[in-house]
């Protein structure tokens, strides 16, 4: 038999410059009401242009606070604000863990989700499974997807330095903050297990839809 070759990817995927200015231009052509969901960090920084883009394609701006561990209860809060707003597409800004919490809500509601990362360092946007923690911190689950989020929009890029290093894009300094202030706070940061991920480490031993364990 012949071997196939598969590419699996986001429904459409945008990233340029002033990206976000025109995420409403992109969600009207998904859906009438997005719920994004987003930290209060994150959201001081681009909310108004996203509150823009919205009004600009007459699209509602509902936002629901994201509090920062992709963990189980976390997820069944954003589901129940999905339901809440009547949402038919929640919208993820943010680093890997608010995109992780949201395309396994939005699985979860029954509804499309996308995301605006606002940082380049992750995978997060376009895959099509969440790394799941507990409350306090420590790896829990996989879970995996039927499909890849429906539109990933971003302004994220890595620019150059005259001298060849490398400059992050404004927000990647903005998560790093969040990062040591949440440590100052005590709250554990996420831990993966110890050693390689191997499949050994993915074994299911229980399914929830598509939940690998």
């Amino acid at each position: 038999m012949e071997r196939l070759r598969i590419m699996i990817s986001p429904g459409r995927y945008v990233q340029g410059k002033g990206a976000l200015h025109r995420v409403g231009e992109y969600l009207e052509q998904l859906g009438s009401s997005p719920l994004f969901v987003a930290d209060d960090l994150v959201w001081g920084f681009v909310g108004h242009d996203v509150e823009s883009s919205l009004r600009k394609a007459g699209l509602p701006l509902v936002r629901e606070k994201f509090n920062g561990i992709t963990s189980d209860r976390e997820v069944d809060r954003l589901v129940d604000a999905i339901k809440r707003a009547g949402a038919d597409i929640v919208v993820a800004v943010g680093g890997g863990s608010t995109i992780d919490a949201v395309k396994a809500a939005g699985f979860l509601a029954g509804i499309r989700w996308a995301n605006c990362p606002t940082v380049a360092s992750t995978d997060a946007p376009c895959s099509a499974l969440s790394v799941i923690y507990t409350e306090n911190g420590e790896f829990e689950e996989y879970r995996f997807f039927p499909r890849n989020p429906d539109l990933v929009l971003t302004a994220a890029h890595r620019r150059s330095r005259v001298d060849g290093g490398r400059r992050d894009h404004p927000l990647d300094a903005v998560r790093r903050h969040q990062r040591r202030c949440r440590q100052c706070a005590g709250v554990p940061r996420p831990v993966l297990p110890a050693g390689p991920r191997s499949r050994e480490a993915a074994k299911p031993s229980a399914i929830r839809g598509t939940v690998l364990r």
